[in-house]
């Protein structure tokens, strides 16, 4: 039997505005390009994971082409 404070029904779940601008930011990068966008390697603050996604698609390039680095899809895999 689960108690009622952890059932799903009566969870109330806060989320983040800028934790949920950077899933709009990532849904809009993906749309854009097709492919995901690698956030783990990066230590930019939440707030300007927007901005960086705002960069990549007016200026038409994936997040690596941006920083200038090699794009390695195998390394995906």
């Amino acid at each position: 039997m689960i108690p009622d404070f952890l059932r799903r029904e009566n969870k109330t779940m806060k989320v983040d505005p800028d934790v949920e601008k950077m899933g709009i930011a990532v849904e809009r990068y993906e749309k854009h390009f097709g492919e995901g966008v690698n956030t783990e390697s990066y230590t930019w603050p939440i707030k300007e994971w927007s901005r960086i996604v705002d960069i990549c698609i007016k200026e038409e390039k994936i997040l690596d082409e941006l920083l200038g680095e090699e794009h390695d899809p195998e390394a995906d895999e």
